[in-house]
């Protein structure tokens, strides 16, 4: 009994590790990806760190910093989905226009162009079949509530289900493109100290 208890939980211990070792490992420029976080320093006592960064960031450093490639700001918001006669309230994962560019997520249906329209959207493929059934989902529209008002968006591309070991969790993805229509533009290019958005840059390697 001990020693298969011990084997037991050398087993789970091993499957736990490993899950923790392999986190995001399968984006192919796993090795060019990094997170950006944000630190703050006002002397002694009154110094903050945060995990997420100020909206102007990941543009600041694609323009002045000839090393990165690609940024995309990833936020979160909650918000009213009208789906035909049924209506959801759902976390809105909005992600930048490369997101395709930097993440190996599978795309089982549509294209990775999708967030380079204002009005594309993708789902994957637990929260299409919720809002579609087996029907198929391209170029299916679906309502969205950003601000005060509803907003049409198409289903450009659907996912496979995300796996577990990603940092990156998502069920219905839009374009950042349609920040404008949630911050006002002050917050969007000069608020330094708003700390909001995950900021990732996918740098070039150096030669």
């Amino acid at each position: 009994m001990g020693l298969s208890l011990g084997i037991a939980c050398c087993v789970l211990i091993a499957l736990f590790v490993k899950d923790e070792w392999t986190f995001d490992t399968f984006h192919t420029k796993a090795d060019r990806i990094y997170r950006v976080y944000a630190r703050e320093d006002y002397g002694k006592d009154e110094k903050f760190f945060y995990t997420t960064t100020p909206f102007p960031m990941g543009p600041a450093l694609k323009d002045n910093f000839a090393e990165v490639e690609n940024q995309v700001r990833i936020n979160n918001i909650g918000s009213p989905v009208k789906v035909g006669e049924n209506l959801f309230n759902e976390q809105i994962t909005i992600g930048g226009q490369d997101f395709f560019e930097l993440f190996d997520f599978e795309i089982v249906n549509g294209n990775r162009e999708a967030l380079r329209e204002q009005s594309g959207i993708v789902l994957t493929q637990a929260t299409a079949k919720k809002y579609f059934g087996e029907t198929d989902p391209i170029n299916k529209t679906i309502s969205i509530q950003l601000d005060t008002t509803f907003e049409e968006f198409t289903v450009k591309a659907v996912t496979a289900n995300l796996p577990t070991n990603s940092s990156i969790q998502f069920e219905v993805l839009i374009s950042d493109l349609n920040y404008p229509k949630l911050y006002n533009p002050r917050v969007l290019t000069s608020a330094w100290f708003d700390i909001n958005p995950r900021n990732l840059c996918a740098a070039k390697r150096r030669y």
